[in-house]
């Protein structure tokens, strides 16, 4: 009976301490159960940062604007040519006669020149002289006969090496006489053009006097320059354009000064 009693108490302590772990694993088996879930359920829950591109623009601009590099429209002046002005004598042929000494020349053509400009266009003379230059504006528009004559005679080199035979200090100089004494010219007149204003520097023709031309057709090839403004000449002489630059070597010209050329551009 003791010993009943012994094994009893033996198996019944053994199957409390059975009864013991078997609650204790499942008590962690609980445990390991909660965590994996906790754990589950925490991967990417929460929101991740958006991530910033790499130098991004927050400007305003377009994506397109953004991306693309403007183009530079910018002229390269440094390989852009510099075109210089078309001479107007480029399709001229010379007739010889800045070859022959200043006194042959007087008489020298049988009648005015033929149209050789354009008239819708600007032409410039540069008169080189001893004392420097002087640069004239043409006004063809205005006077095209005075003009087409003016360069014709220019580009032909008729008054190349001629000189100013007559100053008036304050009035005018003048020149373009091949016999040097106010009485030559080329062997024409041409038809008077009473348009433009004797302001100072104004460019005009010479004439004969009213009695002898009572047409008041200009002289074919002596000029003169006002050094102010002469009003009293308008409508009397016939006026083709104004010096743009060299009014100062204009003033200093004296008696003999020499015209070593006349070059046209247009």
């Amino acid at each position: 009976m003791q010993i009943s009693l012994c094994i009893y108490a033996y198996l019944a302590k053994k199957a409390l301490h059975s009864a013991f772990i078997e609650m204790y694993l499942k008590q962690l088996l609980i445990v390991f159960l909660i965590s994996l879930s906790v754990g589950l359920s925490g991967c990417g829950s929460s929101t991740p940062e958006p991530t910033k591109p790499a130098d991004a623009d927050t400007s305003s601009k377009s994506e397109t604007e953004a991306d693309v590099d403007p183009i530079d429209n910018t002229p390269d002046v440094s390989s852009t040519p510099v075109e210089e002005p078309a001479l107007a004598s480029q399709t001229f042929t010379p007739s010889g006669v800045a070859d022959l000494p200043a006194v042959e020349r007087a008489d020298f053509y049988q009648s005015r020149p033929d149209m050789v400009i354009d008239s819708s266009k600007l032409y410039r003379a540069t008169i080189k002289t001893s004392k420097g230059d002087i640069v004239v504006a043409l006004d063809a528009a205005a006077t095209p006969e005075q003009v087409n004559n003016f360069v014709y005679l220019s580009q032909d080199g008729f008054y190349d090496g001629l000189t100013f035979h007559r100053v008036e200090p304050g009035f005018v100089i003048q020149g373009g006489d091949p016999l040097g004494a106010g009485n030559g010219g080329p062997g024409y007149t041409i038809p008077g053009e009473f348009v433009l204003k004797h302001v100072k520097g104004a460019i005009a023709m010479a004439r004969l006097p009213d009695q002898i031309n009572p047409k008041r057709e200009s002289s074919g090839s002596q000029f003169y320059i006002t050094l102010d403004a002469t009003p009293f000449l308008d409508g009397q002489y016939s006026a083709f354009g104004q010096v743009e630059s060299g009014m100062d070597v204009a003033q200093t010209i004296q008696v003999g000064d020499m015209i070593e050329s006349i070059t046209i551009a247009e």
